[in-house]
């Protein structure tokens, strides 16, 4: 990825429903995968303002979050 290709933008929260939503769950997921997995590379990547490797580590939390959701499901059954 070049530098034509960054892209920057700023997130807002555009009302109370959706931020509550956000506080309640995606904050709690999050809050959960922190106490569980070794985000050293996560944070590196935050703090040396690498995109590509920033989404390549949160692509692997959401997707472990998925297949451990889709486990439970199937347990459940």
């Amino acid at each position: 990825m070049d530098e034509e290709d960054n892209r920057y933008i700023e997130l807002s929260i555009p009302n109370r429903e959706v931020k509550y939503i956000f506080r309640t769950k995606i904050l709690k997921w999050f809050e959960e995968k922190i106490k569980t997995k070794d985000l050293s590379v996560l944070y590196a990547a935050i703090i040396n303002k690498d995109s590509e490797t920033f989404q390549e580590e949160l692509n692997k939390l959401y997707i472990s979050s998925e297949l451990e959701m889709y486990s439970l499901f199937l347990c459940k059954i």
